[in-house]
C-alpha cells in the first residue's frame, strides 16, 4: 500500500502514469470506509428520493470530464470535489453527508450514473494521492457485462459491495446491460499524504480551474508548460485559502437561517 518512495503527481496538461501503486485495494485495508457499506441502503433510498423529486440525474459537476461512447452516457452529482464542498447538493442527502462526514481523510464524494450502452475513454486521475472507493448502489449485471479496468486488471460492483481502486493508473468503465448503473464514489487521501491533505487538493483545484480556463481561452494552451504550471500554483494559493473559509461561512449562513 506504500506510496513513500513516489513522488506526488498532480496532473496539469500531459496526464500520464508509471508508478508502483497496485490498481486495486481490499477494503480490509481501510477500514473506516465500512461506514459506507453498512449504510448502503440509507445512501441509496436518498438518491432514489432525489430522483423521484427531480427526474433522474442528468449532467456532470465536473469541468474537466473522460472522454464518453456518446453524448451523454454518463452523469454525475457531486457532494464534495478535493475538499470544496456542493452545499446546493448536499441539502438534499443529510443521511448520506453525515455518514461521510465521518470518513478521516475523505477528499471527494458524488452520485455517479452510467446509461446502458456507455463506456468512459481511458483515463487517468488527477493525481496519485488519493485512493478511490465505488459503493455499489444499483449494478444491473455482473462483470463483465458491467465492468472497470485499471491498468490492466478488471472488476465489477456489487451492490452494497465497496471496489477501492488507484485511480492514478489508466482506468475506464462500462455498462453493456439495458438498465442504468449507479455508485456512489469517494476519495480518501492515501495515509502516507494524509498532514498535505488541503494544500493537495488546493493543488488539483488548481490545476483542475486552470484546465477549465484553457479549455474557453485556447490561446492560454500556447502558454509554455512551466509558466501554466506556475499559474496553477497561484490559484491552488485562493483555494488553499478558501476551502476553509468556504466551510466556516456557510456554518454562519446555518446559523442565522
Amino acid at each position: 500500500m506504500s506510496n513513500s518512495t513516489e513522488p506526488l503527481i498532480i496532473h496539469l496538461r500531459n496526464n500520464y502514469y508509471n508508478g508502483k501503486l497496485p490498481a486495486f485495494y481490499t477494503p480490509e485495508q481501510f477500514p473506516d470506509l465500512k461506514v459506507l457499506s453498512d449504510h448502503w441502503q440509507e445512501i441509496r433510498d436518498e438518491l432514489i428520493a432525489y430522483e423521484q423529486k427531480h427526474g433522474p440525474l442528468q449532467g456532470l459537476s465536473t469541468y474537466s470530464p473522460p472522454g464518453t461512447s456518446n453524448d451523454s452516457p454518463w452523469s454525475n452529482l457531486y457532494l464534495e470535489n478535493f475538499l470544496w464542498r456542493y452545499y446546493k447538493n448536499r441539502k438534499y442527502f443529510p443521511k448520506t453527508c453525515a455518514i461521510i462526514d465521518k470518513i478521516p481523510g475523505l477528499t471527494f464524494a458524488a452520485f455517479a450514473a452510467l446509461n446502458p450502452g456507455g463506456t468512459l475513454t481511458p483515463h487517468y486521475g488527477d493525481t496519485n494521492a488519493v485512493i478511490r472507493c465505488h459503493l455499489g448502489l444499483k449494478i444491473p449485471a455482473p462483470h463483465p457485462v458491467c465492468g472497470i479496468r485499471v491498468a490492466d486488471e478488471e472488476r465489477g460492483w456489487e451492490e452494497g459491495k465497496l471496489l477501492l481502486f488507484s485511480e492514478a493508473h489508466l482506468h475506464t468503465v462500462w455498462n453493456y446491460s439495458n438498465e442504468r448503473r449507479y455508485i456512489f464514489c469517494v476519495d480518501i487521501i492515501h495515509p502516507n499524504w494524509e498532514k498535505r491533505r488541503w494544500w493537495i487538493c488546493a493543488r488539483v483545484l488548481g490545476a483542475q480551474s486552470w484546465v477549465f480556463i484553457e479549455n474557453r481561452l485556447w490561446l492560454l494552451k500556447k502558454i509554455p508548460e512551466p509558466i501554466a504550471l506556475l499559474l496553477s500554483r497561484l490559484l491552488a494559493i485562493v483555494w488553499y485559502i478558501y476551502l476553509p473559509l468556504q466551510r466556516v461561512l456557510w456554518h454562519l449562513v446555518d446559523m442565522v437561517s
